[in-house]
């Protein structure tokens, strides 16, 4: 987990970085057509990279010809997938009424034969726990990438700068891992191997692909709907929650899953750590997201600069919806454990069902596509617990066993944090008002948590005490 959290939260830094740079120096349409051409390659990244990653890990029989088979087969979807973005560019451009767009498709598409370069190297390395090298490897690309992208934009690059940093950030990173993994796969197909693989992980694929097509599609719909400028503003407020979700997301299913798999096989156990898990990690995740939400103004003037202020309220809806996504990962990542990878599905359908109609809407606007984003998380949520119960008969009550009162607890941070800011003079600087804000939202919640959740806090106290001794 050590390695995991130190891989997310350096990409997180390097995409940080590279989100202020590009909010001061690119224009919002710039971003809004990098953003467009990174949904669509992020969407042929699936079936590149997630088709036999996961199967690779679930797998318990899984030898070289299994690797070998998904490696092959990976890197011809990549190159082939990459062809058909350069022929299909000008196509997409005039789609969304946006040349830049379709020139940014054809040069970004070039990451995806480094998704299938890499996918059967971060299975293997996954299976067998070797989350050192995958850190190393994914921090030292990703900053070399994150760089060369704020270079790029400072001299004037514009809308190549993200452009760039796709393509490195995937490339380097294939490269180096190639380097540092003794057990390389070579290009060959077993006709079984394949069979072994596919239904699986055509299964996963299908889950995953709901989870990450919402987002992209979402941003599709965004640009199409309400303009690239109105895109910019939501691509820059997608990143700057979503990386800090990313860092515990992250995290949590690349260590959860292969453990949860292991445990399948004793599905009390199983039982016993989810509750106790995700109470955890909400008592965590919760306070950072309500705080974040409290603080979003000062956060966007002070970070990304006044002119991006119109990327608030879309700050606050997304601070809601990842505080959701921690609650629903663990009945993800259980369900897969068990072997049914559809499970999640009806829920994403629920999801894909709100994201599908706001744009009908004859009223639509940025408030009226923040709302559908935030209703599509509530709506699928009752419906993952559902399947969870019916996969491990873990109930909905002993899923849920504390986090309403953390709820509570984070949202009365929140609220602390609101009417702190509205007594604060406005003269204050804008750096000095979101520190004290920042200090006295994590001293009101430690205290809070302390007085109503004492088992809770303690918990926290003693994992700290574990990591400092451990370090030590």
């Amino acid at each position: 987990m050590a390695w995991t959290v130190l891989e997310s939260g350096g990409m997180t830094a390097v995409s940080l970085v590279t989100l202020v740079v590009f909010a001061h120096q690119l224009a919002p349409a710039e971003l809004g057509s990098a953003a467009l051409a990174f949904s669509l390659v992020s969407l042929l990244t699936l079936p590149v990279e997630m088709l036999f990653q996961d199967a690779l890990v679930q797998r318990r029989d899984a030898g070289t010809r299994h690797f070998d088979t998904a490696f092959t087969v990976s890197l011809g979807l990549g190159v082939g997938l990459c062809a058909l973005c350069w022929l299909c560019a000008d196509l997409v451009g005039a789609a969304v009424g946006d040349p830049q767009a379709a020139a940014a498709l054809g040069w970004m598409s070039l990451s995806l034969p480094a998704s299938g370069l890499a996918g059967a190297l971060i299975a293997r390395n996954r299976r067998e726990f070797r989350f050192r090298d995958l850190a190393v490897c994914s921090f030292a690309g990703r900053f070399v990438g994150g760089a060369t992208a704020v270079a790029i934009a400072l001299f004037g690059g514009g809308m190549w700068a993200p452009v760039a940093q796709q393509v490195l950030a995937v490339a380097l990173p294939a490269v180096l891992l190639w380097a540092a993994t003794p057990e390389r796969p070579r290009f060959g197909f077993g006709r079984q191997e394949f069979r072994d693989l596919f239904g699986y992980g055509l299964s996963a694929l299908g889950t995953n692909a709901v989870i990450m097509v919402m987002p992209r599609l979402f941003m599709l719909q965004v640009g199409v709907v309400l303009g690239t400028h109105a895109a910019g503003y939501f691509n820059l407020a997608f990143r700057a929650v979503d990386v800090l979700r990313d860092v515990a997301t992250t995290a949590i299913w690349r260590v959860v899953f292969p453990l949860f798999s292991r445990l399948g096989e004793a599905p009390r156990v199983l039982r016993r750590a989810f509750a106790g898990a995700a109470e955890t990690t909400c008592a965590i995740g919760f306070p950072i997201f309500a705080g974040l939400a409290a603080v979003a103004p000062e956060v966007v003037a002070v970070v990304f600069g006044p002119k991006w202020l119109e990327a608030t309220p879309v700050v606050v809806a997304l601070c809601g919806v990842a505080m959701i996504h921690l609650v629903r990962l663990y009945a993800w990542a259980a369900v897969s454990a068990l072997g049914r990878p559809l499970y999640p599905l009806p829920g994403q359908f629920v999801e894909a069902a709100v994201v599908l109609a706001w744009p009908l809407l004859g009223a639509a606007s940025a408030g009226v596509a923040a709302a559908a984003w935030v209703l599509r998380s509530l709506l699928a949520w009752p419906v993952d617990a559902w399947m969870l119960r019916r996969a491990s008969g873990l109930g909905i009550k002993t899923q849920n066993r504390g986090l309403p009162s953390i709820a509570l607890v984070a949202g009365a941070m929140a609220g602390a944090v609101v009417a702190l800011g509205a007594m604060l003079p406005a003269s204050l600087p804008g750096p000095v008002r979101l520190a004290v804000l920042v200090a006295f939202g994590a001293a009101v919640y430690a205290a809070l948590l302390a007085l109503a959740r004492r088992d809770v806090a303690r918990r926290l106290v003693s994992m700290v005490g574990s990591v400092v001794f451990r370090g030590r």
